[in-house]
């Protein structure tokens, strides 16, 4: 599948749709041995080998399985293919018909998927209109409380992107008056109610840190900057390999005004990390993420993670991921990326 330039922007900024498992379904030793092998596939970021197993999976399944399903349109998503995972999504929520526990995480993840195809700064009214459809569909499948309350965001955040800024605006702002709304939500309903453009944006999560050279950083901090967060570790042959990347980026614009770059690092062993660092002149502020708040918060999954951060605290580009390879195919991988996060960081230094 070709990638248009917009689409691959909204897959870039924003981390894609995690499926639920669909609570309450059989499964026979066949189908969930194919789904396990998936699981392992898509967490070593081989996603056509996860699609594969998935399928597999799906066929033992007698093509009944809603979580099967839901793994196959995540595989999809990944690969890049939105309309096949749209179309697994869909055939998901189908089957899940007259089951609430298996219709809600259907439709949302359906929702999610064509909130992402409808892109970010111009999107595709009738693919919003859809979306909206099938987050109302699991709202009244009967989610639980707290996906009950990312479902309203999601719709309210919708309203504003379908020309309904009154009324999106207005259901935020009831949304913020329950004090047992999850801070995230609140946090990025109260920056879209000051500001509501961001509803067409990705919004950065609010996090704070103090990193190696004493410096706390923060979303409040990093404001009015652009800045770019590489999510590594020394175990991740991938991020090994990136350290001469990233210091030619850093090379490139550390003298730019308004530009930071910073590191977060999901090692556990602070020695390790510190040599590390210090062997490969890392001289950027980085900070030791033990505790995996931060990667949390960016809902990373995958290593490394690159993020650039616009000056109002929306992400403009996010890239996740590469093979640990030692051959030239790789060093071309790591030259792309470079390419693309340069170009992500001029545009953010020049909006």
């Amino acid at each position: 599948m070709i990638v248009s330039a917009a689409l691959l922007a909204t897959l870039l900024a924003r981390p894609l749709p995690r499926p639920r498992q669909a609570a309450g379904e059989p499964v026979s030793p066949d189908v969930a041995k194919f789904a396990t092998l998936g699981d392992r596939a898509a967490k070593q970021l081989d996603f056509n080998a996860a699609l594969k197993d998935y399928k597999k999976a799906d066929k033992a399944a007698g093509h009944d399985c809603v979580a099967c399903l839901l793994r196959i349109a995540t595989a999809e998503s990944r690969l890049g293919d939105l309309n096949a995972a749209v179309d697994a999504a869909k055939k998901a929520g189908k089957l899940a018909a007259g089951n609430p526990a298996l219709l809600e995480p259907a439709e949302q993840q359906l929702g999610d998927l064509l909130t992402a195809q409808a892109g970010l700064a111009h999107p595709d009214q009738g693919k919003l209109k859809r979306a909206a459809a099938a987050f109302t569909a699991a709202l009244n499948a009967g989610a639980g409380a707290a996906q009950r309350d990312t479902l309203r965001y999601d719709l309210d955040v919708l309203l504003i992107r379908r020309k309904q800024a009154d009324a999106g605006l207005a259901g935020l702002r009831s949304l913020t008056s329950d004090t047992a709304l999850n801070p995230t939500l609140a946090s990025q309903s109260h920056k879209i109610l000051a500001d509501p453009k961001l509803a067409f944006e990705v919004i950065a999560p609010d996090f704070s840190f103090t990193a190696n050279d004493g410096h706390t950083y923060s979303t409040t901090s990093l404001k009015g900057k652009v800045a770019l967060i590489d999510f590594w570790g020394t175990w991740c042959e991938p991020c090994r390999q990136s350290v001469p990347m990233l210091q030619a980026v850093r090379s490139e614009f550390a003298r730019k005004p308004g530009f930071v770059m910073l590191g977060v690092s999901s090692d556990t062993d602070a020695a390790t990390w510190r040599k590390f660092m210090q062997q490969q002149r890392m001289v950027w502020p980085d900070f030791l993420d033990s505790d995996q708040a931060v990667q949390q918060a960016f809902d990373v999954r995958e290593f490394p993670t690159y993020i650039v951060l616009r000056r109002d605290g929306s992400i403009a580009f996010r890239d996740s991921g590469l093979e640990p390879r030692n051959d030239v195919a790789a060093l071309d991988m790591i030259t792309g990326q470079q390419r693309a996060l340069e170009r992500a960081i001029l545009r953010a230094l020049h909006q």
